[in-house]
């Protein structure tokens, strides 16, 4: 039998989709395709530089780092994986979701994805694993209560990871029965202060229909973040009480 080189890693994984990108490509020709092309991989570029590495250097159009970030493009997915490990992955990877799913907002797509936890096997093109299958079922085969939220949906696998980091808790959000990364908790200087109406307003902007922009109006106004789950008799009070039954045991967060 033969040995495989390559080695099974636990890592998060963020699976996103640019809603609404697959008619931008169905209504190119030839030559819009390679614009489109053009586009897309300046814009990659931009989210890279952004990641967490613990060091990054652009020269041109690449960017080299700690190799501990790795993705793949396909047409309107973007996934992101870890390649090998790193300190606090649980907290880089909301801040890198954070990042992309407030850039891609705006640059008008309308963004929807999922942040989830398991072992992989990745290579040249490929990706497999139940890290990847556990983060790909938040973006695209959501249950009905939150198929409509144009945000990123957190499972509990990956919230397993997380033990007492405050950081990292108060980048999440609760909404009907599920977690959520906190939409505009983070602040990225370059892309500017995000609020409910900022979303809304790229949303808007980006010709979201109306279901979605409805879904994620509610989802806006009626989550509870770190601090209104803290509240006695908070709706969500099972956000800390998963969080103190999972962190038994674990090392005091950052």
């Amino acid at each position: 039998m033969l040995m495989s080189s390559r080695r099974v890693l636990s890592s998060p994984v963020l699976v996103m989709d640019a809603l609404g990108f697959r008619n931008k490509i169905n209504a190119c020709d030839r030559d819009g395709l390679l614009s489109l092309w053009d586009e897309i991989d300046r814009q990659y570029v931009a989210f890279r530089a952004k990641l967490p590495n613990r060091v990054a250097l652009q020269i041109g159009s690449r960017i080299f780092g700690t190799r501990e970030f790795r993705s793949l493009r396909l047409n309107d997915m973007f996934v992101l994986h870890s390649g090998r490990g790193m300190p606090d992955p649980a907290l880089r990877f909301l801040v890198a979701a954070s990042i992309l799913y407030q850039q891609m907002l705006v640059l008008g797509y309308i963004p929807r994805g999922g942040l989830g936890f398991g072992d992989i096997v990745s290579g040249e093109g490929l990706l497999i694993g139940s890290g990847f299958t556990d983060a790909y079922c938040l973006a695209e085969e959501r249950s009905s209560e939150s198929r409509n939220v144009c945000a990123i949906q957190v499972s509990p696998k990956f919230l397993a990871t997380i033990g007492k980091s405050r950081r990292a808790m108060k980048l999440l959000c609760f909404y009907e029965g599920h977690f959520f990364l906190h939409p505009y908790r983070l602040l990225d200087s370059e892309l500017g202060t995000f609020d409910a109406s900022r979303v809304l307003d790229c949303l808007t902007a980006a010709s979201t229909n109306e279901a979605k922009f409805l879904a994620t109006k509610q989802f806006l106004l009626g989550f509870e973040d770190y601090e209104a789950a803290s509240e006695p008799n908070s709706r969500s009070h099972q956000f800390i009480s998963d969080f103190q039954r999972k962190s038994n045991g674990a090392d005091e967060g950052v």
